[in-house]
């Protein structure tokens, strides 16, 4: 690597240096991407450099350039090897075709159909053993292409440059002015196209001296790949194993719904069935294994009727299947440490499975309204093209009686409008908000913390406001987006804390509502606060706060995360969210945290509702503890971010690597659920069947027949549950020890379950 040089958006060609950029025109600007202090760029007139937090030293920066580059070279034949690709946020990325030239000559053409760069955008691949040598042939090494062209250089130099034109950024007015796009933050002028690195060999006898020096390159680029993101195994106790297995071909095992299953685990034969409950309307899932001791091939499993108390019942209609597919996700405590996790369920019910590789079949039943109470009983078949078929005994259990969901709490996650889909064409956009506000919905949230569509482009709202509503959402729509108009005026040369400012956001905000009220959209919150404390202006936050209290009707909230700013919003604002905070770059706050009682209790005093924000997409945190929180006066809990694939995101080290997401696009804009998503579910539900249990003691106590001591036993456990849950979060964040087992939740719904029962009337 010590050969290379660096090229930078002032390297102009000098006969001294003996090469640079030739026609590049204009002033150099700078800057970075908001997402990664790693990530920056460089503009000219004819060029832009970009650098990206990519896998590999080599690959992680390139030139989008219709200026010449310009080497001095003498008279001869040679060789020029071009890399060319990006490791990079999908915004940035183009769809467009370039093409990279060399002496006037095609030496790589870029030219992708619509269609097929979407499939791959939609598509999970149904590989995930993710061995090392795995994510350099699957994930890195085709996002960057050679290409080796002879040319003959008679005048002493040599000219490379890129044939694209402009990037068409269209589709990022769709964006709004919160999301991190280049449309607000990148240069003012985008090329098509990429250039990495370039490399020129003299031409010797065959033409071919140059392969040598690609191979020496590539192998010390998958070591830099090894030694910058090291691969870690994952040690596991010896987990049970269920009855009903493959014999010597694999072995069925029955794990919790909350247990994860990673690619080794071994395991013993336990004796075993599933067996859930579930009330009409809810989703249950159920879960099951395979440790296969030899390559079993393409593997289903079938589960389409059960015999219940009116007879044999189809449930095909009513059940998705999945697989848990594994991907490279951080070691806890590490940033680029990675290991094999279980991580997305792919929605297909079969999968190649490969000897020592275990796969975790997902299934998740919607119980139908109408289904009678009772026990419905059926057999789950494993059906491996190689090897027995297996077979797991299942009983799910209608209750008879349905939730009740606490509709009047505010649960929502954060959500950026799909603007990758717009790329391909503004259809597949609206498709997708749709499609996921839908998801949000049958996920059990109330409603949704939006930002996207800009707040002055009114018929977008409108269409935006209509999903919402076709969605079911119960309670008001959060506008973060408020904020990002915030930020657009400061773009616009507008300075925060000025009174033109002041007077132009609270007009556009005035005009917002003013709108919302002709059009009927849904009752909608301002969120102005992106927590101030990040930059110190927890001040200015407060006179925001109060310029736009002077239009009349508006409700305002905030998310806060530090106590000055919790402190001096809370009179100021309807609603204030907080996450557990942090000293601020003043150190204003010192160490101390906010998740507990004290902050609800300060909120409240102030007169504002307290939520929280940012806490947990776990089960934990969406349910017991909320509950909890909920008992002391939490109003709502938003979580970040429902979907934040800023890369082709089914691969683990595009865009920023590592990081993980909720949610994943699927095929036709369907919803591809991560595990931690499914588990957040599951927490929502916990606390409607907390809600219920609340609910029906409270109509119990209204009946004079009722079984009193069923009444004081209901209560009592509710009591003892109370105080069982610490209100300080951070007890459950500094304390490992203090996570609840997986056992735990399971055995807490049941005595949930049996203290409703017995109030039934």
């Amino acid at each position: 690597m010590g050969s290379f040089a660096t090229v930078s958006g002032d390297t102009d060609y000098s006969g001294w240096r003996g090469y640079g950029w030739l026609d590049a025109d204009g002033a150099l600007e700078k800057g970075r991407w908001p997402s990664d202090v790693d990530e920056t760029w460089e503009s000219r007139g004819r060029l832009n450099l970009v650098t990206r937090r990519a896998p590999d030293e080599l690959a992680r920066s390139f030139a989008s350039s219709g200026a010449r580059f310009t080497l001095d070279l003498e008279p001869g034949r040679y060789e020029v090897w071009v890399l060319s690709g990006d490791s990079g946020l999908l915004e940035y990325t183009p769809l467009q075709a370039y093409s990279i030239m060399v002496e006037g000559r095609e030496a790589y053409r870029y030219s992708r159909a619509q269609d097929q760069i979407r499939r791959h955008f939609e598509t999970p691949p149904r590989v995930d053993d993710l061995t090392a040598a795995e994510l350099w042939d699957r994930y890195i090494e085709p996002a960057f292409v050679w290409s080796r062209t002879l040319v003959d250089v008679e005048d002493g130099q040599l000219e490379v440059w890129v044939e694209g034109g402009e990037r068409d950024l269209s589709s990022l007015s769709l964006a709004g002015d919160y999301p991190y796009t280049e449309g607000g933050r990148g240069p003012r002028r985008r090329s098509v196209g990429a250039i990495n690195a370039m490399v020129v060999v003299a031409a010797g006898q065959g033409d071919e001296r140059g392969e040598g020096e690609i191979e020496a390159l590539d192998a010390w680029r998958r070591q830099d790949v090894r030694d910058k993101w090291p691969m870690q195994a994952t040690p596991r106790a010896v987990q049970q194993a269920a009855a009903g297995d493959g014999g010597a071909a694999y072995k069925l095992y029955l794990p919790d719904v909350m247990e994860p299953v990673y690619p080794t685990d071994s395991f013993t034969p336990r004796a075993d069935a599933i067996s859930v409950r579930g009330t009409p309307g809810e989703i249950v899932s159920f879960t099951l294994a395979i440790h296969p001791l030899q390559d079993l091939g393409e593997t289903r499993i079938e589960l389409a009727r059960l015999q219940g108390p009116g007879g044999d019942v189809d449930i095909s209609a009513d059940l998705t299947s999945g697989v848990v597919r594994y991907a490279a996700l951080p070691v806890p405590g590490h940033k680029r440490r990675w290991r094999a996790t279980p991580a997305v369920i792919v929605p297909v019910n079969s999968w190649p499975v490969v000897k020592g590789v275990n796969k975790q079949f997902w299934l998740d039943y919607h119980i139908p309204g109408q289904l009678a109470p009772g026990h419905y009983r059926g057999v789950i078949k494993v059906i491996p093209d190689r090897g027995e078929v297996g077979r797991v005994d299942i009983d799910i259990e209608v209750l008879p009686f349905r939730l009740q969901r606490p509709t009047h709490l505010s649960l929502g996650m954060t959500y950026f409008s799909p603007v990758q889909d717009a790329r391909f064409d503004e259809r597949f956009f609206w498709q997708r908000l749709a499609a996921e506000f839908a998801d949000m919905r049958r996920q059990g949230f109330t409603m949704v913390q939006y930002t996207g569509v800009g707040i002055d482009d009114y018929e977008r709202m409108d269409r935006v406001m209509a999903a919402y509503r076709e969605a079911g959402f119960e309670r008001p729509i959060a506008l973060l987006e408020s904020y990002g108009a915030m930020d657009r005026l400061r773009r616009d040369g507008i300075e925060w804390d000025s009174e033109p400012f002041y007077q132009r956001y609270r007009n556009s905000i005035a005009q917002l509502l003013q709108q919302g009220e002709r059009r009927n959209w849904p009752p909608m919150i301002i969120n102005f606060g992106d927590e101030f404390t990040n930059s110190g202006m927890e001040a200015f936050g407060v006179r925001v706060a109060k310029s736009l209290k002077q239009i009349p009707g508006i409700v305002t909230s905030a998310d806060s995360n530090g106590f000055r700013e919790v402190e001096l919003l809370a009179p100021e604002v309807d609603i204030l969210a907080f996450n557990n905070g942090w000293a601020g770059p003043d150190k204003v706050n010192g160490e101390r945290t906010l998740l507990n009682r004290e902050t609800v209790e300060l909120v409240r005093r102030a007169g504002a509702e307290p939520w929280l924000v940012n806490v947990g997409t776990d089960r934990f945190s969406n349910g017991y503890w909320l509950w909890k929180m909920v008992g002391l006066g939490v109003r709502g809990k938003l979580e970040w971010l429902y979907r934040g694939y800023n890369g082709m995101p089914h691969n683990p080290f595009d865009a920023t690597p590592l990081r993980s997401a909720l949610i994943f696009p699927g095929p036709g804009g369907t919803v591809i659920h991560s595990l931690e998503y499914e588990r957040m579910r599951m927490g929502l539900d916990d606390l409607a069947y907390l809600y219920t249990l609340e609910r029906t003691i409270a109509a119990a106590r209204r009946v004079a027949n009722t079984d009193k001591q069923a009444i004081v036993d209901a209560a009592s456990f509710l009591a003892e549950l109370d105080s069982e849950i610490d209100d300080d979060f951070n007890r459950y964040l500094d304390d490992e020890s203090q996570h609840w087992p997986a056992g735990r939740y399971a055995r807490l719904r049941e005595r949930v379950i049996d203290h409703i029962l017995r109030l039934q009337p």
